[in-house]
C-alpha cells in the first residue's frame, strides 16, 4: 500500500509540474495553480504540426510553448490587451494591409470563465531566413493640409507619398532574391489620429512586404488620461507598443521609451525618456529567452544611448543604467532610433562597458520638420537600408529620389543643392544628370561657401569605423580631411541656405533660432588653390568607396 501511495504522489507532482508556466531558468513557479491561468493557447505550424519553444507574451510576462506547442500565461486581464508571438526564426505570420499580425487583441477574442483559449498559426519560410533587407524609416510625421505648420513649402502628406513610392520600388528590387521588411521608428503621424488610416491605405497596404512600427511621442492619443493608456489608438490601428520578433539569427525588440507625464486632468504635454517599470520588467523577461551570444536590434523612438549632442541618454533615463547593463551582456547590440531628426552613428570605445553597442539615429525621412524640404539637419530626405546575411549586418543611406509635390509657397533657388527635379519629379544630379541614388552619401561644399578657405564634407552615416575622408585635387594630390570641432562651422551650408530663406519669408520659421546642426560627421580641409576640380572620397566600414566632386 505504501508503494502505491508513493506512486500516486509522484504522478500528482508530475501533473502539477506540467501545468506550471516555464521560466527562462528552467524552474517552475511553485505558487501557481490552474485557476491562476488566464490565457492558454497553442502554436501551430502551417502543416498542422505543433511548435515547441516559441516565446509568447502579453506585453508584461513571457512564457514558451512546450513540446505540444501549448503555452499558458497568468495575465492580469485588467491591463493586458494583447497576446503576441515573438515570431521564431524561419517562420512568418499573416500580413494584413502590410502589417504583420503576430498578435491577438484580447478585446476581439472570446472569454470563458475568466480564461482565453488562443491559437496561432505560423508559416514556415521557403526562402533563406538568414538573408534579408530591412528598410529603417524614421519620423514621416504627416500632418493634414490645413495645418499652418504644414504650409511653409511642401505638404508632408505629398512627401510621404514619394517616400512610400520609393520604399515600394526598393522592396520590389529586394524581393527578387530575398525577403524584405521595414520598420518605422515612431512618429508615424503627427498628433492626428485619423492619419493612421491614411498611413495604412496609402503606405503599408501597398508595400508588398511587412512593415513593423514603433510608438513615437507624436503617435500618442491626447484624449487618453495617462501614459499607460495613451498608446490606445496606435495599438488599435497598428500593433502593441512593446514586442519582439526574430528574423534569421537576429532578435528584434521594440520598446516604447517615451514616458508621458500624467497630470490631474490628463496628460500634461511634457514627457521624459526611459522604460516604464512594467516595460523594463517585460524587456528582462523577453531577453531571458535570448542566448547571450546573439545579435540584438533594439528599436525605440527616442535614442536609448548616446545622442549627437554627446549626451548619454541612458544615464538620465528611467531604468537606463539597468537596461544598459543588461544589453551590454549580449554579443552585439544595434540600437536604432529616430526622434531627433538628425543622422547620427556612434561606436563605443573598446574599453567602454558598452563596447558591444552601436548607436544608429535615423534622420527624418520626409525632410525638414515644417517646410518638409529636401534636407533635415543637413541630411537629404531618405531612410537606411540594412542588409543582413547571417551574423553580418551592413547598412547604407538611401536618399529619396522623388519630389512630385508642388510647393504651396515660394521656395529658395537652391544654389547649394546638388540636384534639380525633372518634370516627372525625379532628382537629377546637376553635374551629370544621373538619377539621385545610393551613391550619394556626402554633401560637399567648395571653399567659398563657408568663407574660411576650407572644403567641407558632411558624411551622412560616418562613424568611428569609417575611413577619414580625403580631398583629391585635379592633379591627383590627396589631402586628409579633419573632423570639424569648431562650433562656428559645425553646420551644413545647404541646410542653412534653407533656414535663412524661410526665416525671412515664413512666420513659422521666424520663431525658430538657428543653431549648429551637424555634430561628428562634418569634415574639412584647407585649400590655397584659386580654382580646382577635385573630389572628396571616403571608404565606409564595409569597404564601399563614395565620392563627390567639388569644383570652384
Amino acid at each position: 500500500m505504501r508503494k502505491l501511495y508513493v506512486i500516486i504522489l509522484a504522478l500528482l507532482a508530475l501533473l502539477s509540474a506540467c501545468t506550471q508556466e516555464a521560466r527562462p531558468d528552467g524552474a517552475a513557479d511553485d505558487n501557481k495553480t490552474q485557476s491562476d491561468i488566464t490565457v492558454r493557447g497553442t502554436i501551430y505550424g502551417d502543416a498542422g504540426n505543433r511548435l515547441e519553444g516559441v516565446v509568447v507574451s502579453d506585453c508584461y510576462k513571457c512564457t514558451v510553448t512546450d513540446k505540444d506547442g501549448v503555452f499558458e500565461l497568468e495575465s492580469d486581464l485588467s491591463v493586458a490587451k494583447f497576446v503576441f508571438v515573438s515570431i521564431p526564426s524561419g517562420y512568418s505570420v499573416p500580413v494584413k494591409q502590410g502589417l504583420p499580425i503576430f498578435f491577438k487583441r484580447l478585446s476581439e477574442e472570446k472569454q470563458a470563465n475568466g480564461q482565453y483559449r488562443l491559437e496561432f498559426i505560423l508559416n514556415r519560410m521557403t526562402r533563406n531566413p538568414d538573408r534579408y533587407s530591412m528598410l529603417v524609416v524614421a519620423d514621416p510625421q504627416p500632418r493634414s493640409r490645413s495645418k499652418a505648420t504644414d504650409n511653409v513649402a511642401y505638404h508632408s502628406l505629398d512627401i510621404c507619398e514619394d517616400l512610400y513610392r520609393d520604399m515600394r520600388e526598393k522592396g520590389m528590387e529586394v524581393l527578387r532574391d530575398r525577403p524584405c521588411y521595414a520598420i518605422v521608428l515612431g512618429d508615424v503621424v503627427h498628433g492626428e489620429m485619423e492619419l493612421f488610416d491614411t498611413y495604412i491605405s496609402n503606405g503599408t497596404s501597398k508595400m508588398g512586404f511587412p512593415v513593423f512600427n514603433v510608438l513615437g511621442n507624436h503617435d500618442i492619443d491626447w484624449d487618453e488620461p495617462t501614459d499607460l493608456s495613451c498608446a490606445r489608438t496606435f495599438e488599435e490601428k497598428l500593433c502593441p507598443a512593446n514586442y519582439s520578433f526574430n528574423l534569421g539569427r537576429i532578435h528584434y525588440v521594440v520598446v516604447d521609451n517615451i514616458i508621458m507625464t500624467d497630470g490631474e486632468d490628463g496628460l500634461t504635454g511634457s514627457y521624459s525618456t526611459g522604460l516604464r517599470d512594467d516595460i523594463w520588467q517585460w524587456l528582462q523577461a523577453d531577453l531571458a529567452y535570448v542566448d547571450k551570444g546573439s545579435t540584438i536590434m533594439i528599436c525605440s523612438h527616442n535614442p536609448m544611448f548616446k545622442a549627437e549632442s554627446g549626451n548619454e541618454h541612458y544615464l538620465l533615463a528611467r531604468n537606463g543604467q539597468a537596461y544598459a547593463d543588461l544589453l551590454s551582456s549580449y554579443a552585439k547590440v544595434h540600437a536604432w532610433a529616430g526622434h531627433t531628426h538628425h543622422m547620427f552613428n556612434h561606436v563605443y570605445d573598446d574599453d567602454s562597458q558598452l563596447r558591444n553597442v552601436e548607436v544608429h539615429t535615423v534622420v527624418r525621412a520626409t525632410g525638414d520638420l515644417h517646410s518638409n524640404e529636401y534636407l533635415s539637419a543637413g541630411t537629404p530626405r531618405g531612410y537606411v537600408v540594412v542588409e543582413v546575411d547571417g551574423d553580418q549586418v551592413t547598412w547604407k543611406f538611401r536618399p529619396l529620389p522623388y519630389q512630385t509635390a508642388l510647393p504651396v509657397n515660394s521656395v529658395p533657388s537652391y544654389e547649394l543643392r546638388a540636384w534639380d527635379y525633372d518634370e516627372a519629379g525625379q532628382a537629377r544630379m546637376k553635374e551629370d544628370d544621373l538619377r539621385l541614388g545610393e551613391f550619394y552619401q556626402i554633401n560637399a561644399y567648395p571653399p567659398n561657401v563657408y568663407g574660411d578657405g576650407h572644403i567641407y564634407a558632411n558624411v551622412f552615416m560616418w562613424d568611428q569605423k569609417w575611413g577619414i575622408p580625403e580631398y583629391v585635387s585635379e592633379d591627383g594630390t590627396r589631402s586628409q580631411m579633419e573632423l570639424v570641432t569648431d562650433k562656428k562651422y559645425m553646420y551644413d551650408a545647404g541646410y542653412k541656405e534653407l533656414f535663412d530663406y524661410y526665416h525671412l519669408v515664413n512666420a513659422v520659421f521666424m520663431e525658430k533660432v538657428w543653431k549648429s546642426d551637424v555634430d561628428k560627421r562634418m569634415f574639412r580641409v584647407h585649400s590655397d588653390k584659386e580654382s580646382d576640380n577635385g573630389r572628396i572620397e571616403v571608404t565606409d566600414r564595409f569597404g564601399n568607396v563614395f565620392s563627390t566632386n567639388v569644383s570652384w
